[in-house]
């Protein structure tokens, strides 16, 4: 919380106390502080990511798949995404795309 309030336009900063607050079990914190990191409107491929894993958990596939895009988007290294962009498809039956991200997974396991 001091970073942010050190330096509030730093979405890293934002994105590091969402995880702060998911080790405190705090999920309305966490999505808070992930949705003031994207607000800034720079680049936060980790924040877009772990606001998919929020939409995966509540079942919200269409909206865990565009973070996980935006996520990639804005790093296409980050090999967590290709996974969690894998299982947001799969879920919405998109097995195809769902097996080209698990491949692309893999690919940046190597």
């Amino acid at each position: 919380e001091a970073a942010v309030r050190l330096n509030p336009e730093d979405a890293e900063a934002w994105t590091d106390l969402a995880r702060a607050h998911t080790l405190r079990g705090d999920e309305g914190a966490r999505e808070a502080a992930l949705r003031s990191a994207l607000k800034l409107g720079v680049p936060a491929p980790r924040a877009h990511h772990f606001l998919g894993e929020i939409h995966m958990a509540r079942g919200a596939h269409a909206e865990a798949r565009a973070a996980f895009e935006a996520a990639l988007e804005q790093d296409p290294t980050q090999r967590v995404s290709w996974r969690g962009l894998a299982e947001a498809q799969g879920a919405l039956g998109s097995r195809e795309d769902a097996e080209d991200s698990l491949r692309r997974y893999r690919e940046a396991s190597r």
